[in-house]
């Protein structure tokens, strides 16, 4: 489950990383700041899925959850994807044992 959760989290860095090199490479050639958003891109990845995700939480998310993922989508793509694969990692990141918190049961009974 932990390789799953990292996995995710490294994707989303990823995506945030690529996102973030788009919105630096527009900068440069036009000289305007405009950053992608998690809406522009999922229209232009799949206008139908956009509005049949838009029709659910319509329908099936209260009313104060409907503004929130339509804020979350409103953000610029690396900073929402930055931030939800950092967690992930974070959260999903491997424990190093503390080597005196282990016991070495060979030497303590005489083994």
């Amino acid at each position: 489950m932990m390789f799953i959760l990292r996995a995710i989290g490294s994707i989303l860095l990823l995506i945030a990383a690529i996102a973030f090199l788009r919105d630096l490479v527009n900068w440069y050639d036009s000289g305007a700041v405009a950053s992608l958003t998690g809406d522009q891109l999922w229209l232009s990845l799949s206008p139908s899925g956009y509005q049949a995700a838009q029709h659910w939480v319509a329908d099936r998310l209260p009313v104060v959850l409907g503004p929130v993922a339509g804020n979350i989508l409103a953000l610029p793509v690396f900073l929402s994807a930055g931030v939800i694969g950092a967690f992930l990692r974070a959260v999903a990141r491997r424990r190093r044992e503390n080597p005196r918190w282990r016991r070495d049961w060979r030497r303590m009974y005489g083994g």
